[in-house]
């Protein structure tokens, strides 16, 4: 369960933003929105947060950061060792700044989250078992921008927070020119020569999860639960890569897609897996046509939907995140609340599963509650600011957030003319 990203001097977000989720426990909140930190917790945590505003206000980067770290913590070690390689730089795409000045300025992003307290010995596929001790921990990675090497790593560090106010505990601290510091529960001794060597532009949970290091593989899998539409080595998924990658071979997931398709009434009564001269792809059989049609036929909206519909469930069955870019980009503003429902719905998410959206349908605020909301601006030199509505005085959950929103009250609305 995340509950908390900080954001500095990445794209368009030059000063330092922190997107805190967790809250209190109330009578006043609508429970099935928030799920516990952890068992136990009095702390809750939304199981949605979307982020609204104008074009280019910095919705997408804000997502990006999240993916970015995931994609660091999880698969950095891919990077080849030839630094001008297109391969190389393509794994740093995302990190281009725009705003004066931040090009020499370090990078920072952290990530609070929560999970298993015991990460020497519990395999990876009980990571999100509730029945086992839970603490929460940041992780934090710093990359030096001046230095001449791409992304160089200034410090990356992770901690943990035993019980709702303890003192952190170190797990690793690993610092430029510093010897690496761990702590009792990720023991490296037989990796030191390893470590020695390790490059600088890659995360130590990536290079130790290579190699065996259980604490490192534990929370490389927990970074594998991370299901996103922005993707650090290519610009999108295609039709004929979202039908490889996830439907072929997983008839579980076909039935699932068909299920849904009759409820949501695209006009499709059925969706058939068959391989065509280029390989698998997917038909669909339309009420009223005798043929099937070719997912290259369907419309912009239906391929788009089936691309991300994946992602969803398998966030939703593994208890992990689903972050989706521009969600609402050509899905019926019917159809974006249905999938949002998913995730408040305990029979759909019993795992308590994360969405994590970019959207410019503000009718879907009328589906959310105050700390699921945040909003992005940018002011006047290009910089993003995020806030969330809750960080708004007066607001009060019965509010019409949808009227108030359009009305100008919150901010973060184009300004025409």
């Amino acid at each position: 369960m995340l509950y908390g990203l900080e954001i500095e001097n990445f794209y368009s977000v030059r000063k330092k933003q922190v997107i805190d989720l967790s809250v209190e426990k109330s009578d006043s909140l609508k429970l099935e929105h928030f799920a516990p930190l952890y068992p136990g917790s009095s702390k809750l945590v939304p199981k949605v947060v979307a982020f609204f505003g104008p074009n280019a206000s910095g919705k997408s980067n804000t997502l990006k950061a999240l993916s970015y770290l995931q994609w660091f913590v999880a698969h950095s070690t891919q990077l080849p060792l030839v630094s001008n390689t297109p391969e190389y730089k393509s794994g740093f795409q995302f990190i281009d700044k725009f705003a004066d000045g931040a090009a020499t300025e370090p990078t920072r992003l952290a990530a609070h989250f929560a999970g298993v307290s015991d990460l020497k010995s519990v395999d990876p596929n009980r990571f999100y078992d509730l029945s086992l001790p839970r603490s929460r921990y940041v992780y934090e990675v710093c990359f030096d921008n001046s230095s001449g090497k791409p992304w160089e790593v200034i410090q990356e560090s992770l901690r943990r927070y035993p019980g709702e106010n303890g003192r952190s505990v170190r797990i690793f601290e690993r610092a430029r020119g510093k010897k690496l510091l761990t702590g009792k529960d990720f023991g490296i001794s037989v990796y030191n020569r390893f470590v020695d060597n390790l490059r600088t532009n890659v995360s130590l949970i990536s290079a130790l999860a290579q190699v065996g290091h259980k604490p490192s593989a534990l929370l490389k899998h927990l970074g594998s639960l991370v299901f996103s539409n922005i993707f650090i080595d290519r610009l999108e998924i295609t039709d004929r890569k979202a039908v490889q990658d996830f439907y072929m071979g997983n008839d579980l997931l076909l039935e699932e897609l068909n299920g849904v398709v009759e409820r949501i009434d695209l006009g499709i009564s059925k969706v058939e897996l068959v391989f065509d001269y280029e390989g698998p792809t997917l038909h669909f059989k339309h009420d009223g046509l005798s043929n099937h049609l070719s997912m290259s036929l369907e419309s912009h909206g239906t391929r788009r939907f089936i691309q991300i519909f994946p992602l969803i469930i398998l966030a939703l069955r593994l208890g992990g995140i689903a972050i989706l870019d521009e969600i609402d980009q050509a899905i019926h503003p019917l159809l974006l609340p249905e999938i949002v429902r998913w995730f408040h719905d305990k029979d759909r998410n019993p795992l308590n599963a994360q969405l994590w959206i970019s959207c410019h349908t503000p009718s879907l605020l009328e589906e959310l509650v105050k700390e699921e909301i945040y909003f992005c601006v940018k002011s006047g030199d290009g910089q993003t600011q995020i806030y969330g509505l809750q960080d708004i005085q007066g607001v009060e959950r019965s509010d019409n957030f949808y009227k108030k929103y359009l009305g100008g009250v919150y901010g973060a609305i184009p300004i025409l003319g």
